[in-house]
């Protein structure tokens, strides 16, 4: 991978940047979603993302590729 890359994926600012404890199995948010919780849950969910700079691919600041 050339430099620019491999920067934008070590800078922990980036939205790129992934944790080496971060997986797709851990649980962001607790309890799981269901019908009565929406608001609460994407509350808490929205927070979670934004604390983990990651809320930009679900806002559109991010365009897909």
């Amino acid at each position: 991978m050339n430099n620019i890359i491999m920067d934008v994926i070590q800078n922990a600012m980036s939205p790129y940047y992934l944790h080496a404890g971060e997986n797709p199995s851990m649980v962001l948010v607790s309890p799981q979603i269901n019908g009565h919780n929406y608001h609460s849950w994407s509350r808490t969910m929205k927070y979670v993302l934004v604390s983990k700079n990651k809320f930009k691919f679900l806002d559109g600041d991010i365009m897909v590729p």
